[in-house]
Order: structure tokens, then sequence, then C-alpha cells
């Protein structure tokens, strides 16, 4: 999971390890924007999932996670914030 994904350092990190072959969850508050760079990476061949939320809000973080959770967790290999 990289936070912040949807672009500058964020979105390179999340090419980075796109090309390392891992799954990459792209989180940003910017959901349009966060689903153009999972649009990006799937589109290139990776495994890419989109969660839009404000990490500092819990209840968002937890929200969107029960939600997702059976798709992320199975491919969550890193975790940046």
């Amino acid at each position: 999971m990289v936070t912040g994904a949807a672009s500058g350092i964020g979105l390179e990190i999340s090419r980075e390890l796109a090309k390392t072959g891992a799954k990459v969850v792209i989180s940003d508050l910017n959901e349009q924007a966060a689903k153009i760079a999972a649009e990006e990476l799937q589109s290139q061949g990776y495994e890419a999932f989109l969660v839009a939320c404000d990490v500092t809000k819990e209840e968002q973080v937890k929200k969107n996670f029960a939600i997702k959770n059976k798709k992320i967790w199975s491919y969550y290999q890193y975790g940046f914030h």
C-alpha cells in the first residue's frame, strides 16, 4: 500500500513497486486521480487496487478496508506511510 499514490513521489513509488512484481494498493484523498493511477498500472499489466480515503481519519480507513478487505489483504506485500 502506498499512501498519496495518485501523483508525485507516491505514484513513482507505486510504479517502481509494480515493476518489481508487487501488487500495489494505491491510496489517496483524490479518488479520481487514484483511479487514473490504478488504471495506468493495470493497463501496463500490473496488479493495482484503489483505496480512496484520508489515512489520517481512522473511520475512513476502517470503512474502506472492510469493503475491500478480501481483494487487498490477499495481495498485501509492502506498506508505506
